[in-house]
């Protein structure tokens, strides 16, 4: 079951927590993974919003089966071709359409933070609303990546329609 953090928990202590519990529920393509052992790639676009190191702590000492976890920055979409999970912060949603084209068909979780961006075709949508966290699924956009969404994270989520 996935871990759900105490309701009043920071905001990006929460969505740590989040992608951490997305790698562990989701499942990616066998051809994903090179090997056992390869680790698993967690980037994060353009301006880094964990200030206080909360992904690495999130992360630090984590496996999922044999896999550690990695953590890759970057300005440029393309430069996380190669991650598992993208997070894409809000000061990146004017080019949302842009980062999403370069993802296309790529077995990339894209994970955001701004309102409507999980109609606009990321996967998952993190956001705080009145306060309280809420988690929305785009499915299908999941799917498109060849990502299958475990029903236990389904059941935490609001889903979404493109």
């Amino acid at each position: 079951m996935p871990q759900q953090p105490p309701k009043e928990v920071p905001e990006y202590d929460f969505k740590a927590t989040w992608l951490l519990n997305f790698a562990r529920f989701v499942e990616w393509p066998a051809k994903t993974f090179e090997k056992e052992t390869t680790p698993f790639v967690v980037g994060v676009l353009g301006d880094d919003p964990f200030t206080k190191d909360e992904l690495a702590k999130a992360l630090k000492d984590k496996t999922i089966g044999k896999r550690s976890f990695e953590i890759r920055k970057s300005d440029k979409a393309a430069d996380l071709k190669g991650c598992q999970i993208v997070f894409i912060p809000a000061t990146e949603n004017g080019r949302l359409d842009d980062i999403l084209d370069i993802y296309k068909g790529l077995p990339i979780l894209t994970v955001a933070e701004k309102e409507d961006s999980a109609r606009k075709g990321t996967a998952f949508n993190i956001l705080i609303k009145n306060k309280k966290p809420v988690l929305e699924l785009n499915n299908k956009a999941a799917e498109a990546a060849g990502l299958k969404v475990s029903s236990q994270v389904r059941d935490w989520c609001e889903k979404v329609d493109p």
